[in-house]
């Protein structure tokens, strides 16, 4: 029986890596073959905020969002993943909607996130959240999330 327990931004370096090795083959495509998972997980730890879902002292559940672009107020989910045996129980739907309340809670008007347009599970699961495609950008579709109403020029 698994016990999941929600957190937000409490992993180490060496957690993050470690998760990323694990549910490296489970990407479409891999994930270390476009990128080097020892750069990433350093990123996602200085820059990003984490929604982690765990099973006791085992990661099982990461997204991870960039909220620094206060100009445009447009969050960024960078990574969204669940270890292949933890499938199927909602997981990435309850991760993704308090990186999505989160943003909302500082202000942000709008998140996006890129998708590989083969990914149709993650694809179907971010419509039913609310994202539309926004752009194809080659084998991706950048797709966006409205969270709050534009604000005028007089902030109002």
């Amino acid at each position: 029986m698994i016990n999941i327990e929600y957190k937000i931004k409490t992993l180490r370096k060496d957690d993050i890596l470690n998760y990323l090795l694990c549910c490296n083959k489970d990407f479409i495509p891999v994930l270390d073959l476009n990128t080097d998972l020892n750069e990433f997980s350093d990123k996602i730890f200085e820059n990003t905020i984490t929604f982690e879902a765990w099973n006791k002292q085992t990661l099982i559940g990461l997204t991870s969002a960039y909220f620094n672009d206060f100009e445009n107020q447009t969050g960024f989910i960078n990574h969204v993943s669940v270890l292949k045996e933890y499938r199927r129980k909602h997981i990435s739907k309850s991760l993704l909607t308090q990186c999505i309340n989160y943003a909302i809670k500082k202000g942000f008007e709008s998140i996006k996130l890129e998708v590989t347009k083969d990914n149709m599970a993650a694809i179907d699961l971010y419509n039913k959240l609310g994202f539309f495609s926004e752009k194809n950008i080659n084998k991706k579709i950048l797709m966006k999330k409205q969270l709050l109403e534009k604000r005028n020029e007089k902030g109002l």
